[in-house]
């Protein structure tokens, strides 16, 4: 990302905000087809959002890759 925002830290701080909420929706998704419960899959998303676990990864510019892992693993388990 640096690469395409360069020092701009409010656009890096931004991306890694989206890619927070891409992870959140990736939660919904995932709990949503194991339990087969919309409430279930909701319940999980708000969780995972505000889970202090991954503030970390979203405050700090240089943890995207905790993120972009996190929604891999995600997409991964999703496909499957």
């Amino acid at each position: 990302m640096y690469g395409q925002f360069g020092a701009n830290t409010v656009a890096l701080h931004t991306a890694n905000i989206l890619l927070h909420l891409l992870n959140v929706w990736l939660c919904y998704l995932l709990a949503r087809r194991l339990f087969q419960s919309e409430s279930a899959g909701l319940a999980a998303a708000f969780l995972f959002a505000i889970n202090t676990v991954g503030y970390e990864a979203v405050y700090w510019i240089a943890a995207s890759a905790t993120l972009m892992g996190a929604a891999f693993a995600q997409t991964a388990v999703i496909l499957t």
